[in-house]
């Protein structure tokens, strides 16, 4: 799920305290309207948006962040992984830095859902490093 882009949106849009505001201008060291301007204008706008999973995980304390949290996972549940026939028998595997960050609050959707987690890489490499050194051939 997109985490940062709902982040930015959410502030935009008046969604969050001003608490919330004033962590996300402190952590970014500008003021958010420069900080969006500048991921905008970025060569790969999602990668610069990726880059702000560690901020929303910090923010995870303030319950309106937490609870956005936890509507992404609910959504890509529910618009990717539910759309797999017999997802529901399969332990789920995830790759990617925002899976490993946010796996307590993933494995939660997960549950609620009646799915299993798999495993947590944080890149596909390192599976496939296991492959080739249990498969390679001497």
């Amino acid at each position: 799920p997109p985490l940062g882009r709902r982040l930015l949106k959410g502030c935009l849009d008046g969604d969050f305290p001003p608490a919330i505001l004033q962590a996300i201008d402190k952590h970014l060291q500008m003021p958010l309207a420069d900080q969006v301007h500048e991921i905008f204008r970025a060569p790969r706008p999602n990668v610069a948006l990726a880059l702000l999973a560690p901020l929303v995980q910090e923010l995870s304390c303030f319950p309106k962040v937490e609870l956005m949290i936890y509507k992404a996972f609910t959504e890509f549940i529910h618009k990717t992984l539910l759309r797999i026939p017999n997802i529901e028998n399969q332990a789920i595997p995830f790759v990617g830095s925002v899976a490993l960050h946010f796996r307590q609050e993933l494995e939660h959707c997960l549950t609620r859902e009646g799915l299993t987690a798999g495993t947590f890489d944080a890149s596909p490499i390192d599976r496939l490093i296991i492959y080739h050194q249990k498969h390679t051939f001497a």
